[in-house]
């Protein structure tokens, strides 16, 4: 049975963010580490490929795919990402109660960048990887737990080297209707 799945990470969603910047003419670099609060919305619908792997006369397990689109705002007084936006999908597997799922996707990313003292507005593709767990608490609330690696490179006017590694690690809920 496909179900429509509306996940809001409201809880808790925290977002590690490391950048280097690397000047080309003088090979200096610096690295940062900064901690986003994160509000994220996620809509996904859940397709079982295939049902009862243990024993077929039940369908208490599945492995399942499970494309997603979301949006990611970022809060904070220093926050030098603004928000970003993409679309991946999950492949898992299903016990009873329990999803555990790899993710993957593309995402697009809005941030401010500093150069010498002029702030910019920059925005930049990436792909990302993940995984994540799922806690079925009711038949239309479960928790999660998700993790999204990725990385944002360019190369500003000056000529200096920006890139940054992200870690986005979200504790939510998820209502499925």
């Amino acid at each position: 049975m496909l179900k429509r799945i509306l996940v809001i990470c409201l809880i808790l969603n925290y977002n590690i963010a490391q950048a280097a910047v690397i000047n080309q003419n003088s090979g200096a670099s610096s690295d940062t580490s900064e901690d986003f609060e994160v509000l994220t919305f996620k809509l996904a619908k859940k397709y079982k490929l295939i049902k009862g792997l243990k024993d077929f006369e039940k369908e208490d397990d599945a492995i399942f795919i499970m494309p997603h689109i979301f949006y990611d705002q970022f809060y904070g007084s220093d926050a030098t990402l603004d928000f970003q936006y993409g679309a991946g999908f999950n492949l898992g597997y299903q016990n009873k109660r329990w999803n555990y799922y790899a993710s993957l996707g593309i995402l697009r990313a809005a941030f401010q960048y500093n150069e010498n003292g002029t702030i910019t507005d920059e925005e930049r593709n990436s792909s990302f990887y993940g995984v994540g767990t799922a806690w079925q608490l009711t038949n239309n609330l479960a928790f999660l737990l998700e993790s999204k690696f990725y990385e944002i490179e360019f190369t500003d006017k000056s000529g200096n080297e920006f890139s940054s590694d992200n870690i986005a690690i979200s504790v939510g809920l998820a209502l499925d209707f």
